[in-house]
């Protein structure tokens, strides 16, 4: 989960928002685990003097404990949720701002569809993990912690063997696990291959009718979206194992607790309230033995997607500061005048501009012309890039530009 390091940062940035979360789901997850002792210990004292006044009591206890068990993970969500919101806004944002600054000839080898991807597909994953993945993590260590607390104060041989399956629970998280991470890796990857088929052919709808090429066009978006059903099919069958095995697990501990708290009932060493204890807290532990797997295969396809925007963080720009750059000039006035100045995009490519040699004094105007390809925009944009890094404007028919 290496690839997940660079979301730290953006974790702590917000790291008091997220520990008020964790605390919230904490006492959240108090008042729940209480419910099922209310009710057990309501039911053994049916058999007794207990009046209608003290069930009224109860049932209101439990309405009331459901009620701020709501409140605070109403309260958790609107925390963490929301936190993990302003996170991916600030990765997004983030994301934008260096590619701006990757020098073209990334550009030229990038396709629009692997852009696109990164920032609608792959950005959202990783809110994933710094959100819904965070809460429930939270939220299933302290419900599982708190039950298995009233559990064991119940019976400690019952536990052990309402416990029994857990470890399975485990071991099929982690070997589905894996798979979901290397199948999401190639749904994203296809993903791209897809969008930038349909981008390129919208883009170039001419074309492709001057040339009569609709069917070939048709035909390949086709092709690409059939691999991508393909490779998305082959993800939901693994990731669909996760949920029925899972409750299949946790329905063999319920058997356990009914084989097991039955003879106990059946011997009097237990009570029908602690059975019904046991069978509710393990109806808590539904969700969070769920949420295992659930959570891991957010962190999986997260650690995929971060993988993926992390090789574009990674990347330098071609064109940048260095131990020549003179950083005491804050300020540039008077004329312009470029000597010998050259510029490669692609060192396997010619020069864009080679040796290139004009200067331009105060009040005159520079005009470029030129064919396709020949270097016009370079040359603005290496002007731009001067006046930007001084503070100062380029303009173009009275307007400003920036660099690109």
């Amino acid at each position: 989960m290496k690839e997940l390091r660079r979301a730290l940062p953006y974790l702590k940035r917000y790291r008091s928002r997220i520990i008020l979360g964790v605390i919230a789901v904490t006492i959240s997850n108090v008042f729940t685990v209480a419910i099922p002792r209310v009710i057990g210990e309501t039911i053994d004292d049916l058999g007794g003097t207990i009046t209608a006044a003290e069930i009224n009591e109860r049932a209101l206890l439990i309405v009331g404990l459901t009620v701020l068990a709501g409140i605070f993970l109403f309260l958790t969500r609107q925390l963490i949720i929301v936190t993990s919101r302003y996170i991916e806004r600030d990765l997004r944002n983030d994301f934008m701002d260096h590619v701006q600054s990757l020098s073209m000839s990334w550009y030229t080898k990038t396709t629009t569809g692997d852009i696109m991807a990164l920032a609608t597909n792959d950005v959202p994953r990783v809110r994933e993990f710094v959100g819904p993945a965070v809460m429930y993590a939270a939220n299933t260590v302290t419900t599982f912690s708190f039950a298995l607390a009233m559990m064991l104060s119940l019976s400690i041989e019952v536990t052990l063997l309402a416990l029994l399956p857990l470890p399975f629970v485990s071991f099929l998280v982690y070997r589905l696990g894996k798979k979901i991470h290397v199948l999401f890796g190639s749904v994203q990857a296809q993903y791209a291959g897809l969008t930038s088929n349909a981008q390129e052919s919208i883009s170039g709808i001419r074309v492709i009718r001057a040339y009569v090429r609709e069917s070939w066009a048709e035909s390949s978006f086709a092709r690409l979206s059939e691999l991508y059903r393909q490779k998305n099919m082959e993800y939901v069958r693994i990731d669909a194992l996760m949920m029925p095995a899972m409750m299949t697990l946790i329905g063999t501990s319920v058997i356990i607790v009914l084989w097991v708290g039955g003879n106990r009932v059946i011997a009097g060493t237990s009570s029908i309230g602690d059975v019904v204890q046991f069978i509710a807290y393990i109806s808590l532990l539904i969700w969070p033995v769920i949420a295992i797997g659930w959570i891991t295969n957010l962190v999986q396809r997260a650690a995929a997607a971060m993988g993926r925007i992390n090789k574009v963080f990674d990347l330098e720009p071609e064109i940048a500061d260095s131990e020549k750059t003179d950083g005491t000039i804050t300020e540039i006035s008077g004329g312009l005048e470029f000597r010998n100045v050259s510029l490669i995009y692609d060192p396997a490519r010619p020069p864009i501009l080679n040796n290139l040699d004009f200067s331009v004094k105060p009040g005159e105007t520079l005009a470029i012309v030129g064919a396709t390809g020949s270097g016009k925009t370079s040359i603005v944009n290496l002007i731009a890039r001067v006046y930007e890094a001084s503070g100062g404007d380029v303009l173009i028919d009275g307007h400003p530009i920036s660099a690109v």
